[in-house]
């Protein structure tokens, strides 16, 4: 199973909010991440690496590329990518969130992310192409209680 978590993602754990929202979902992607070392792939791209290199915190974003170590792919941006991200784009999608999208697309993955806004508004869009986006901590959940996973 391909996974492909957004920068926000990846910068959860290093998030300081004392929140309980916060709390759970690190904690969600740190399992993911773990889950990357053997059973799941994590994919990589261009857009994530572009964007971890614009971290103002050298700390927070050596430890963010060290998460990306476990990727087993590295999607770079061609023209079919580029052009999925802009017909995202006409809709009303983020830059960075649209050639995301288009990256995990590319790749066949669950897109991760905890931007609830971006997750409603590819809810509305439609789209012929079905990106396959939701939250980490609700992802998560549905994929321990189903069975079919139980020995992947």
């Amino acid at each position: 199973m391909n996974i492909y978590l957004d920068v926000c993602c990846l910068c959860r754990p290093f998030d300081e909010s004392p929140s309980n929202k916060i709390i759970i979902e690190s904690d969600a992607v740190l399992a993911i991440l773990k889950e990357c070392e053997s059973q799941w792939q994590l994919i990589n791209s261009e857009v994530i690496t572009h964007e971890i290199s614009k971290i103002p915190d050298n700390e927070k974003k050596l430890q963010v590329q060290r998460f990306l170590e476990r990727s087993s792919q590295y999607i770079e941006l061609n023209t079919g990518t580029i052009n999925r991200a802009k017909r995202l784009w006409e809709q009303g999608i983020d830059t960075y969130d649209a050639l995301h999208l288009s990256c995990a697309y590319e790749s066949q993955a669950i897109f991760l992310t905890v931007d609830k806004v971006l997750i409603r508004k590819m809810q509305q869009i439609h789209e012929d192409i079905n990106y396959n986006i939701t939250n980490p901590v609700k992802w998560l959940m549905e994929v321990n209680n189903d069975p079919s996973q139980d020995n992947k």
